[in-house]
């Protein structure tokens, strides 16, 4: 016999000798064994709907399931707490990601000036040294080059590198020959690949831009919301 069958067959004789969390740790590692839950409920006479709502009890916080243990909570009880668990972990997620891109695009933003600084943008050309980069760097995303750079969707916290971000392109892949606005939107398409990130960080520039030159409140409608989701981070 092999160990699939083994320990389907261990859990067959004990089943009714275990608790549903207990079930629960024996069901997810047959699991990984490769045998899907039909197969298993087929065995063990039950239906498939019974061992995923086990799974999913077993999904909850772990002061939940030590209630359950306790016999203070229903195994249906557990299940409602671990779906109101995913969806708060869920929602945290989703924040933890949108507070990481702004305060990426904050970085980008800095790293934006300290370029314009660099390379001795007056101040009365700055503002259309921006204006004329978002047009090259709309013209490299609908000239397909976009997607060689772009992120997944959904990126995980631990995915976005400031570092690895805000690298600043290979000495190739900027033209010299090329006018200043080019050669500033290829520095920013290559330095920060996330298209969000960079829209923002672009955002973020030109508002600081128009702080400096004192005209903050007639361009005040141009700067975009943070990431939905995150909160401000001071600069």
């Amino acid at each position: 016999m092999t160990d699939t069958t083994l320990a389907i067959a261990d859990l067959r004789t004990r089943w009714f000798t275990l608790v549903d969390l207990d079930r629960a740790q024996e069901i997810e590692l047959i699991r990984r064994l490769g045998v899907s839950l039909c197969e298993l409920a087929a065995v063990l006479n039950c239906s498939p709907s019974l061992l995923a709502h086990l799974l999913q009890a077993a999904q909850a916080s772990i002061e939940d399931r030590e209630l359950a243990r306790q016999g203070v909570l229903s195994t249906r009880a557990l299940v409602q707490r671990a779906k109101a668990h995913g969806a708060r972990s869920t929602a945290m997620n989703h924040e933890e990601i949108a507070f990481a891109r702004e305060r990426t695009a904050l970085q980008g933003s800095k790293s934006i000036l300290n370029w314009i600084e660099e390379q001795q943008v007056t101040s009365a050309d700055q503002g259309r040294l921006i204006e004329n980069a978002r047009l090259h760097l709309s013209y490299l995303e609908r000239a397909g080059l976009f997607h060689q750079l772009e992120h997944a969707a959904a990126l995980s916290t631990d995915q976005i590198d400031v570092q690895s971000i805000l690298a600043r392109p290979r000495p190739e892949e900027v033209d010299p020959d090329a006018g200043l606005a080019q050669r500033f939107a290829l520095w920013v398409f290559h330095g920060i690949p996330d298209a969000p990130v960079r829209q923002r960080a672009i955002e973020l520039t030109h508002g600081e831009l128009d702080l400096r030159c004192g005209s903050a409140t007639l361009s005040a409608g141009k700067i975009a919301a943070p990431f939905p989701g995150s909160m401000a981070i001071a600069a």
